[in-house]
Formats: C-alpha cells, structure tokens, sequence
C-alpha cells in the first residue's frame, strides 16, 4: 500500500498547503479567480488519479482504491465553477454574451481539434484494426479519437445551452429550465440508450447476450457514440447549481452563514450517505448502470436509480466544498499551475496512461513498478500539457 499512503499525502498536501483559515468571519469572496484556479489543478490531478486507480495493476493491489468510484465527482466540481463563473460574467461584464463564442466556445473548440488530430495519428500508427470509417469520424468528433474528451463535447453543449437560454428569455426561471431541460435530454439519452444499441437482436436475443463482441459491426460496441456511458451524464447537473448560486450568491451565502457548521456538516453527511448507498447498498443488489453487461438486460430502471443517487451526492459534494470554501481560501503555486492547464491535463492524460503501460507487467505489479508509473504518468501528463497549450495559445489567435 505504499503507493496509495504516497499519492494520499501528495493530494492532501497540495490541498493544505497555502490554506488560509477566517477564523471568526468567512472570506469575502467565495471561490475567488486563484482558489478556483487551484481547485480546478487539484481536480485535474484527482481525475489521473482516478484513472491510474482504474488500471487492473492498481485494482488487483487495492492501490488509490479511494479514487477508483470518486472520479464524477471531481468533474462536477468543474461543471460547478464553469456555471458559478458564467453567472458572475454574466451579472459584472456588460455585452458578455456578444463576445461569447469566441472567448468561450472556440478556447476549447480549438484544443479539441488539436487533440483530435494528434490521438488520430497516435491510433493510425498503434491501432491499425480501427476501420477506416471510424477513423475518418473520429477527425470530426463524432466519434472520439480521445474517449476520455468527452468532457468538452458535453461543456460545449453546456455553453450553446447556456448562450440560447440567456440571450434569447427575458426572466431566469425560463433560463434554468432551459439548462436542466439539457441536462434531462442528456441524461436520457444515455439512460434510454445505455452503453451501445442493445435494442438490437439476432435470432431474437440481444446481441451482445450471444458471443458476438468480436465479430458485431464497430457502431455496435460500447462507448462508440456520443451519451453511450454514464460518465457523459452523471456530473453535468453541478453545472445548473453553480448557475444558481452563481445569480443569487449574496441571497444564499447570507443564508447559508446561518447554522453554518451544521449545513455544511449537512452537506457532507448527505453525499457520504448517498456514495454509500449507490457503491454498497446497490451494489449488494447488483443495480447499476453496467446492467447489459451483468444481468443481460437494458436495465433502464437501474440506471435511473444510479443516476438519482448520483446526482445528489455530486450536488452535495459541489455545495460542501462551496461551503468549505467560505472559511477556508486555499491556493498554491502547484495546483494554481496545474489548473491553469486543467484542460489540457485532461485531453493529455490518455497518452501517459496508455504510454507507460509497459512498467506495469502482466500478473503481480511490484509496489516500485506501481509508484513509477503513477509518478511519470502525472509528470508526462503535464510535461504534454504545458507543450500542447503553448501550441493551443498560438492557434487561439489566429483563430481569434
């Protein structure tokens, strides 16, 4: 376990280090432009983790087990300082919208298309099996050379979702109905959908049911589309919530001053309650969302339940950590510099992951083989980032 005590200690530090306590007041500005920069770097880093936590090496040790069922949750926190940032924009800078989609849309339009150019080419050179319509499509993002880019096609959606709904409706309820009608639409297109087309049948049984995987069209298998898999839907209700709290922010921080160790304790309680219920309590009931795969059947009324579990503990997680950072503004060099480059961390972090494979050998990884490659996984990751967004930043202006 010496791997997980070292990589523990790296994400508490760099979440103390610089932290900044109000004791007898709260901090005038919640979330101010560094503390949200340095949450962003901080989240970034929490979803390699998480990831790194997914390989069978780490699973098989139980190394970084904390952040295997955690990793929506770091992405909610994005989508909540996305919304929370937009509607302060939105509220102190006039004429914000007219200049919208190119500060906004094209700042990760543009690192997407990089991204997408640069995964093409690494899959034409290391995958030669993908079939040259997949390969022609994912150029265009409609299917992804990157699967972990997801995130930018859903912000994306978020920001059209965003710019139609306050540009065009004259009061904010209109305008949050609006968002979470997006937010909904999203959602059932995965919980309709699930991971792949299994409404499809041959010889009348589900496909996927009859030892097909190897032989059944590319289109057909999991995760090919757009909405096939919950990670496109579980976190993007945080983003209507920073919304929210974003237009009414003096209204609810007065509001939540009052009893605030006991609301914020509320808040925590609440999402360790309901990461309990959806990985223990379902779990013991085999309800999930990998219903297709565990019990051949859509399971449509699983991925519901999940999908409601999880939206309470990642809006309770989004509000605690709002909360929490009433009292407390905690910013460093490290994380402030990692979230500065949060998206590219993210749109990079496929190659190391993939690239270092190689240190973790088939059967029993030693617990030295294991803290390399977390060490130069992260460390790549961002060697990547730092080189791909200089080149995003000269493309930006041409573009701009």
């Amino acid at each position: 376990m010496i791997c997980s005590i070292i990589f523990y200690l790296i994400f508490v530090a760099l979440t103390i280090i610089g932290a900044r306590y109000s004791a007898g007041s709260f901090q005038e500005k919640v979330l101010d432009k560094e503390s949200s920069t340095s949450l962003r770097g901080l989240m970034a880093l929490g979803v390699i983790l998480h990831h790194i936590s997914q390989k069978e090496a780490f699973s098989d040790a139980g190394e970084l087990s904390f952040f295997v069922d955690i990793g929506f949750l770091f992405v909610g926190v994005f989508f909540f300082l996305s919304g929370l940032g937009l509607a302060r924009s939105l509220e102190s800078k006039p004429g914000y919208l007219d200049s919208f989609f190119r500060k906004r849309v094209l700042s990760i339009a543009v690192p997407f298309y990089v991204m997408t150019l640069i995964y093409f080419g690494l899959n034409f050179l290391m995958h030669r099996d993908i079939p040259l319509a997949k390969r022609l499509l994912s150029l265009t993002g409609i299917t992804l050379a990157n699967e972990q880019s997801w995130y930018v096609i859903v912000q994306a959606t978020m920001y059209i979702a965003f710019f139609a709904a306050f540009r065009n409706t004259k009061t904010r309820t209109k305008s949050y109905a609006i968002i979470l009608a997006v937010i909904l639409i999203e959602a059932a297109l995965f919980l309709i959908g699930g991971h792949m087309f299994w409404w499809i049948r041959i010889d009348g049984s589900y496909w996927w049911t009859t030892n097909k995987w190897d032989t059944v069209h590319w289109s057909w298998k999991p995760a090919c589309w757009w909405f096939q898999g919950e990670w496109w839907v579980n976190s993007t209700i945080t983003f209507l919530i920073g919304l929210v709290l974003g237009f009414n922010e003096k209204a609810i921080i007065r509001y939540l001053k009052k009893i605030y160790w006991i609301k914020t304790a509320a808040f925590l309680v609440m999402a360790v309650a309901a990461h309990l219920i959806w990985v223990k309590f379902l779990g013991s009931l085999n309800i999930s969302y990998w219903t297709e795969f565990g019990s051949g059947k859509p399971g449509i009324d699983d991925k519901f339940i999940t999908w409601t579990i999880q939206t309470v503990e990642v809006t309770c997680t989004a509000l605690f950590i709002y909360m929490i950072s009433m009292k407390f503004k905690t910013e460093n060099a490290v994380t402030r510099f990692l979230g500065s480059h949060s998206l590219e961390l993210y749109l990079m972090q496929a190659i190391a992951l993939f690239g270092w494979e190689f240190l973790l050998p088939e059967g029993k990884s030693t617990a030295m083989e294991r803290c390399l490659y977390a060490f130069l996984v992260i460390a790549s990751t961002t060697l990547m980032a730092v080189i791909f967004k200089l080149i995003c930043r000269i493309l930006l202006k041409k573009a701009k």
